[in-house]
């Protein structure tokens, strides 16, 4: 069977083609003046493990992000996001949260959900909003 797979490789050299995954843990969208989360990124979905969307102009997230279960840090800071939805509690191995400099009245739903995942979450109460990001091993 691993000859099968060998000559499989050597014979279809794209592995989109061979009917394999490409393993992507980590992308980075900063500074893309994005408007909309790109939707490449759920092409990843099984093996996401960082995203990266700092800097941009996005104002809402879309729900299939939060299919996303490899998911262990998010980062979305300095964007136009005015809520986090419910859903974001789907991401049960998110461990670290960034939504800094966003929406003056970021409003975070079920902070208590992920309070109960075990995550600590830092916000500026003066400010309204979420000014740090939240770890497990800091509980």
């Amino acid at each position: 069977m691993t000859t099968k797979r060998n000559l499989l490789v050597r014979l279809v050299p794209c592995r989109c083609l061979r009917g394999e995954e490409e393993t992507v843990t980590t992308l980075d969208y900063s500074h893309c003046s994005l408007e909309q989360v790109p939707k490449e990124i759920f092409t990843f979905e099984k093996t996401l493990e960082e995203l990266y969307l700092d800097a941009n102009q996005i104002e809402e997230l879309p729900k299939q992000l939060f299919n996303c279960q490899s998911l262990h840090k998010l980062s979305l800071p300095d964007n136009d996001l005015t809520t986090l939805p419910a859903s974001i509690a789907n991401l049960i191995n998110l461990r670290e949260l960034d939504v800094s400099k966003n929406g003056k009245s970021l409003h975070l739903l079920h902070w208590s959900s992920l309070k109960a995942n075990h995550h600590r979450l830092y916000k500026d109460t003066s400010k309204s909003v979420i000014s740090g990001s939240y770890a497990s091993n800091k509980l």
